[in-house]
């Protein structure tokens, strides 16, 4: 679903947005409302330019470097999500 014609910034943020999207709709999908609500306060969507800066700083990165592992990324799961919800 992404648009590999789009530059690599363009690329990451596509990744970016849906990742968030189904993120919201799982979350939506829950049965247990309250855990729900507080993956969403305890989980919060950072801002496009914060995850990037937040990979550049914890992983080292290039920027270029940080838009290719938001999009490598994109379609894994939270560890730390999953090990509170007791899904691993």
């Amino acid at each position: 679903m992404i648009d590999k014609t789009k530059s690599i910034k363009d690329q990451a943020f596509q990744a970016y947005s849906l990742r968030n999207k189904y993120k919201a709709e799982a979350r939506l999908m829950m049965n247990d409302r309250e855990a729900a609500e507080a993956l969403n306060k305890a989980d919060k969507n950072l801002s496009f330019d914060e995850l990037v800066q937040n990979k550049m700083k914890r992983k080292n990165l290039t920027k270029e470097q940080a838009y290719k592992d938001v999009i490598n990324t994109a379609g894994k799961t939270n560890k730390k999500v999953n090990e509170r919800l007791n899904l691993e």
